[in-house]
């Protein structure tokens, strides 16, 4: 929930509900992209919308601040950095899957199992 919820609670003195309070489900999510399957402008251009709307960050290119990858299996410079380890090594490597189950849920599920 937002700060402002607990604002909220406090001025009434009592716990409200936390529907309109609720951060995006990818609040804080950092997510670069990589794949044969976002190589168009159109399918870069709605998932990096997609990603936005539930509050990720989208991330041209991949460093330690990066979260996220969201890659459809093709071995891509981006992956196979990610998989090499190294300071990369932290960063989660999801399918378009994971992204939809979160939206889905309105809420960030566990990575595990949704490898691409």
């Amino acid at each position: 929930v937002t700060l402002e919820w607990l604002r909220k609670c406090r001025d009434a003195g009592r716990l409200l509900d936390v529907e309109a309070y609720a951060l995006p489900c990818l609040a804080g999510v950092r997510v670069a992209i990589t794949g044969v399957a976002y190589q168009t402008v159109s399918a870069q251009q709605a998932v990096q919308t997609t990603l936005r709307a539930h509050g990720a960050t989208v991330c041209r290119d991949i460093d330690r601040t990066v979260t996220h990858l969201l890659a459809d299996g093709t071995p891509t410079a981006k992956l196979q950095a990610v998989q090499a380890g190294g300071e990369l090594a932290a960063i989660l490597v999801v399918s378009d899957v994971w992204l939809q189950t979160c939206i889905v849920r309105r809420r960030w599920v566990s990575e595990a199992g949704f490898a691409p």
